[in-house]
């Protein structure tokens, strides 16, 4: 009975173990890579006028620019917002996004300094 129950235990722990695979990102939602690439370019927009008092005005151009950049990117804003939504709900993965946002504004600076 003892190796009935310990045969049983070990089917279902490796079995289980099995079925752990990494999540597969719905198709709705941007891929890192991509995530980070407009996240870089929505960081920019945003550096831009941070120390601006944020007037009416100002904040239309500032949803426009974002608009632009979606454009850019060839996705809508919906498509950010649902895909920012899931990956800050996943902070390993969000964390691998930003070490490439970082990236990616460490190369766009790079670029700038040497022209």
């Amino acid at each position: 009975m003892d190796k009935l129950l310990i045969s049983i235990f070990m089917f279902l722990l490796f079995s289980g173990c099995a079925e752990m695979k990494p999540e597969s990102v719905p198709k709705n939602i941007l891929s890192q890579d991509s995530m980070a690439l407009v996240l870089a370019d929505v960081l920019i927009l945003d550096e831009g006028v941070i120390k601006r008092k944020l007037t009416d005005s100002l904040r239309n151009l500032l949803n426009q620019k974002y608009l632009r950049v979606f454009e850019i990117h060839g996705i809508t804003k919906e498509q950010f917002l649902i895909s920012h939504e899931y990956y800050v709900t996943r902070p390993d993965q969000m964390e691998l996004i930003y070490q490439e946002v970082i990236d990616e504004l460490s190369r766009k600076e790079g670029v700038l300094k040497s022209k």
